[in-house]
């Protein structure tokens, strides 16, 4: 059987001041305790495929090979035949690779924290085809450091998702989550998401440096 990954997600200057997003929920206690190993394959008709598409929209499916080319790297799985409990589907998610796949046939996949982890969103290049975005400017329409921040990024030709915190709720609520695991409240915007790493306000050089994993 293919060896399961286990992932945590770690996060880690001009800047525009206004209101903070308010404060995300505690996600209470978490249990040590791992969910069991699942088979991951095509013959199997119980498992639920969900991915994500360019928009940020989520589809099912219960065939793997109906999920697009462009979206199989990071596919959630759901397996119908164990009880929500026995998954410890409260606290961890299945995340597959559809790209991956074994001589038995099996798929690999990992066990993630669904309080650590977010799927990376996918954007359209400039031929048409998608690639993973590896930053996420969470920003506003105002902020002159935002709009820096998305024209170095645009020049660098680097795929970036831009959201907006003061007009999506969703986004100030997703980037209170991320500050506070990263162990700081944010005191302005822009807000950069560089692959897990958070930087606050916009510096090239910082970016440089996070987009190589300095």
């Amino acid at each position: 059987m293919r060896i399961i990954r286990y992932i945590s997600i770690c996060l880690a200057l001009t800047a525009c001041h206004h209101a903070a997003p308010a404060a995300a929920p505690d996600a209470g206690a978490r249990s040590p305790e791992m969910p069991p190993p699942i088979a991951v394959n095509d013959s199997r008709k119980d498992l639920v495929f969900t991915w994500q598409d360019a928009n940020g929209a989520f589809h099912d499916t219960s065939h793997a090979s109906e999920v697009p080319e462009a979206f199989r790297k990071h596919v959630l799985v759901r397996d119908l035949s164990l009880p929500p409990e026995q998954v410890h589907a409260d606290r961890y998610l299945y995340l597959a690779d559809l790209t991956d796949k074994d001589a038995d046939g099996g798929y690999a996949y990992s066990v993630v924290s669904r309080y650590h982890f977010q799927l990376p969103r996918m954007v359209e290049d400039a031929d048409g085809g998608f690639e993973e975005a590896q930053v996420t400017i969470y920003g506003t329409s105002w902020c002159g450091a935002c709009a820096e921040a998305r024209k170095y990024f645009t020049a660098k030709h680097i795929p970036f998702v831009d959201k907006d915190i003061e007009k999506d709720a969703q986004a100030a609520a997703e980037l209170a989550r991320k500050a506070k695991r990263a162990g700081f409240s944010p005191r302005g915007v822009p807000v950069i998401d560089v692959r897990g790493h958070l930087l606050e306000g916009f510096s090239a050089q910082a970016v440089d440096a996070a987009l190589r994993g300095s």
